[in-house]
């Protein structure tokens, strides 16, 4: 499209012979209006009056192949309170594009996320239920990490609630009995010399003697106790902290990158 300018009014004048200078008959032909590269025409003052050039900032971009005016974040990422995605951007769901139709977001990003059919396509981003982390870059927090590689979840150190209630082992004790064994004994006694041993001393001027003591040669053997104790279990259980995977409180968004 070019932009031109025409005078509101005619004039009914006779050309002149200056052609340097606007002839009546060129009165309303249309000027082309000449702007310095990333200038827009607008006015930026808060009033209404003459026309003014407007500078494109970083943040914008105008395709020169389409003449279209847009942010030039392309391969920026960013959440959407909503299903679908606005316009300018796609859902970083892993499909495969055209390399040619979508050109400035194969130009930014490549085969990064996948070289689709190697020829004609290539794959976005997948970033659907993953949370997003800063790429290391170095610095060795995460190290050994190439940007858009993809993290399985891993638990750190932590503790695990431990229960104990208690427990008891049962003892049996069936009794038990020692064997006694007796292999009989016998006393050494003196007799009176010369004389005859009587039955009683009652004025037979036999005189009775003790006997010498002796060992009753009894034992008693030893017999186990036969008390057992048995083993219980401890009942301590430790509980689970921890579900199918670990993830902080959060809301689901919708992810897309910016074409």
């Amino acid at each position: 499209m070019t932009l031109s300018i025409k005078h509101k009014f005619n004039s009914g004048l006779v050309d002149g012979a200056d052609t340097s200078l606007v002839r009546p008959s060129n009165w309303n032909d249309e000027h082309n209006l000449l702007l310095a590269t990333k200038k827009l025409v607008g006015r930026y003052t808060a009033t209404d009056g003459p026309a003014q050039e407007i500078t494109l900032g970083d943040g914008l971009a105008l395709d020169t192949t389409t003449g279209k005016l847009d942010t030039s974040n392309v391969g920026a990422l960013s959440y959407f309170a909503m299903a679908a995605p606005p316009t300018g951007w796609l859902k970083a769901n892993g499909a495969l594009l055209s390399r040619a139709t979508y050109a400035n977001l194969f130009a930014a990003i490549g085969t990064l996320y996948g070289v689709g059919d190697g020829t004609s396509t290539f794959a976005l981003p997948d970033l659907r239920g993953y949370f997003l982390r800063a790429w290391d870059d170095g610095r060795g927090i995460d190290a050994a990490r190439a940007i858009g590689t993809a993290q399985a979840d891993l638990a750190g150190p932590h503790t695990h609630p431990l229960s104990d209630p208690g427990h008891a082992h049962s003892i049996a004790d069936p009794g038990h009995a020692h064997g006694v064994g007796d292999p009989g004994h016998s006393h050494t006694y003196l007799a009176p010399r010369g004389g005859s041993y009587g039955n009683d001393n009652s004025g037979s001027g036999i005189q009775t003697e003790n006997t010498g003591a002796s060992g009753t040669g009894i034992w008693i053997g030893g017999a186990g106790t036969g008390i057992g104790i048995y083993g219980a279990g401890t009942g301590i259980t430790i509980a689970a902290n921890s579900g199918a995977e670990t993830r902080p409180k959060n809301y689901a968004a919708l992810v897309c990158i910016k074409y």
